[in-house]
């Protein structure tokens, strides 16, 4: 077989060469490239992580994503932390009172729920009822309560002149100093009945009114359920209770009033503590009274 070469084979053997030249060319630069990368790289220190490092790598930020009106979405910021309570910027408190006694037997009842229950109380006590019984007056005083007039015989004070008005409130001061060697501050005429007069007999005596805020009505001897149920639907801070010595459904009702009123915060206070914390005077509706 004759082998014929032609011009255009001399032309492709020449670019075959070529082109084997410059592979060989480019492998033995790519090759010297790596080798100095890789000697570079032994030669350099190793690096290593601190704390401080660790502090400030901070997450890639996530765009937050966009509502169907373009708009950013709105962050809503809770105004309590997580497992902690909103603080009782004001603390409540109420004062119990006691009116009518003391009574025998009963008084001693009332003492004895009052001290289970650390709640002091003012009772304003009646003449006649202090000379029966002085020892439960010593007793009421001994165990830090305070003792209030409501008179000597509690009698309708309106319709009495200045100078009864001055004698009933004057005969019961002194029965109860003799027993206290304390003078009373506070007075609470029976009824809630009082008049410019009353108001003013009483000043000149050094005594200052104090009426109420709640009325269970005890005295009419409602259920135990009822008086629980009028006193604290009625209660707010600051308030004044009016409760009798000597009524049984009251001793039954009061250590789940007490309970209850303690569990929403409230504070037990004398007249005289509650005067202390600024106390207002109470407001009452003089046509609940039935007394």
């Amino acid at each position: 077989m004759k082998l014929e070469i032609k011009r255009y084979h001399f032309f492709f053997l020449v670019l075959a060469v070529n082109l084997l030249a410059a592979v060989a060319i480019f492998s033995r630069e790519s090759s010297d490239t790596l080798q100095k990368s890789v000697s570079n790289l032994s030669s350099q220190p190793k690096a290593s992580l601190t704390f401080n490092d660790l502090k400030n790598i901070r997450p890639p930020r996530i765009p937050e994503p966009a509502s169907r009106n373009n708009k950013a979405p709105v962050q809503i910021r809770p105004t309590i932390a997580k497992g902690r309570l909103a603080p009782n910027p004001t603390p409540k408190i109420i004062a119990f009172t006691f009116d009518d006694g003391p009574h025998p037997q009963m008084t001693e009842r009332l003492l004895k729920i009052l001290n289970e229950s650390q709640v002091r109380a003012t009772f304003f006590v009646v003449g006649k009822q202090v000379e029966l019984h002085p020892e439960l007056v010593q007793k009421i005083f001994s165990e830090g309560h305070e003792i209030a007039n409501h008179t000597y015989s509690h009698r309708n004070m309106t319709t009495l002149s200045s100078q009864d008005i001055i004698g009933e409130l004057e005969k019961t001061d002194r029965l109860v100093a003799s027993i206290t060697d304390q003078k009373m501050k506070y007075f609470r005429p029976p009824g809630g009945q009082y008049n410019q007069e009353v108001v003013e007999s009483a000043k000149n005596l050094g005594y200052e009114m104090v009426l109420w805020t709640v009325l269970p009505q005890d005295h009419l001897n409602p259920s135990p359920e009822l008086i629980r149920d009028r006193v604290l639907k009625n209660v707010s801070n600051q308030g004044i209770v009016l409760f009798h010595s000597g009524i049984e459904n009251t001793l039954i009702a009061l250590p789940k009033v007490i309970s209850t009123l303690r569990k929403q915060g409230y504070s037990f206070v004398t007249i005289s503590q509650m005067r202390e914390n600024q106390f207002r005077e109470p407001v009452i509706d003089l046509a609940h009274l039935r007394r």
